[in-house]
C-alpha cells in the first residue's frame, strides 16, 4: 500500500485514507489465512529488519508453490500522521520493539507475546506446484488422444 490505505492488519478504530472515520473491520492474520489456504511458504518481516525481509522474499520466490511474504512497513506520511504515531524513526523503532523472531516466540508465554507480532519463516512445506500438476494432466490427456477418449 502506498497511500495510507487500510489493510487487513489495520487495527479497529485506526484511521486511514480509506477509513477516514476509523477502521470498522476486524483485522486478521494474513499469514494464518495463507497457511489455511495451502501456501507452501509463509513468512513475515519488517522494514526495520530489511536484510531478513530480503532473505525471506528470496526464499519465497525460490519456493515451489504458493508463497506469501507479509512485509510490515511504515507509512509516516498518511497513516502515521492520521494515527499520531510519531516520526518515521519512531515508527521504525516500533517495528524493532514489537517484532519477535519466531525462534524466540516459540519460547515465550502468550502473555509475553501480547501486543507483539512474530517475524521469520512461519510455515514451510512441500507440495506439488499447480502449473507442474496441470502440465502432467495435459500430457496424460494428450497421450490418450484428448479429453474425450
Amino acid at each position: 500500500m502506498t497511500g495510507g490505505q487500510a489493510s487487513p492488519l489495520t487495527p479497529m478504530g485506526a484511521f486511514a485514507t480509506t477509513a477516514p472515520y476509523g477502521q470498522t473491520d476486524r483485522s486478521f492474520d494474513i499469514a494464518a489465512l495463507a497457511i489455511a489456504a495451502g501456501a507452501t511458504y509463509v513468512a513475515r518481516g519488517t522494514a526495520y529488519h530489511a536484510m531478513q525481509l530480503t532473505d525471506l522474499v528470496a526464499k519465497g520466490i525460490a519456493s515451489k508453490g504458493f508463497s506469501v511474504i507479509d512485509a510490515v512497513t511504515q507509512c509516516p506520511t498518511s497513516y502515521g500522521r492520521k494515527n499520531k504515531m510519531g516520526s518515521p524513526a519512531a515508527m521504525m523503532q516500533w517495528q524493532k520493539d514489537n517484532a519477535v523472531m519466531i525462534q524466540a516466540a516459540s519460547k515465550m508465554k502468550p502473555e509475553e507475546l501480547a501486543g507483539k507480532f512474530v517475524i521469520g519463516e512461519l510455515h514451510k512445506t512441500e507440495a506439488p506446484e499447480y502449473t507442474a500438476e496441470y502440465d502432467k494432466l495435459i500430457a496424460r490427456l494428450a497421450a490418450k488422444g484428448g479429453a474425450n477418449q
